[in-house]
C-alpha cells in the first residue's frame, strides 16, 4: 500500500484508557470488563475456539456438582 494511500485510511479501531479496541465493541463493554472483580469462588474457563468449550464447561460442571448431570427441561 502506498504511503499516501495509507496516510488517508480511516482507523477501524478507537480508544480508551490506552486500550485499542475494534469499532464494534461497545465502550459500555470495555467498562464492564474493567470494573469486573473476580471472587474467590469464581471459575474462569478459557479455551481455543472449537476446541472442546462446551465439554469443558460440562466437564467442570460435575466436578463442582459432586458428578450429578445437569437436569434435563
Amino acid at each position: 500500500m502506498s504511503a499516501e494511500r495509507e496516510s488517508t485510511r480511516k482507523p477501524s479501531y478507537w480508544q480508551r484508557d490506552g486500550f485499542r479496541m475494534p469499532l464494534g465493541f461497545s465502550p459500555a463493554a470495555l467498562e464492564s470488563a474493567l470494573q469486573f472483580q473476580a471472587r474467590q469462588a469464581d471459575v474462569l474457563l478459557t479455551t481455543y475456539p472449537k476446541c472442546g468449550t462446551t465439554w469443558a464447561q460440562d466437564r467442570i460442571y460435575l466436578l463442582t456438582h459432586d458428578g450429578r448431570p445437569l437436569a434435563s427441561t
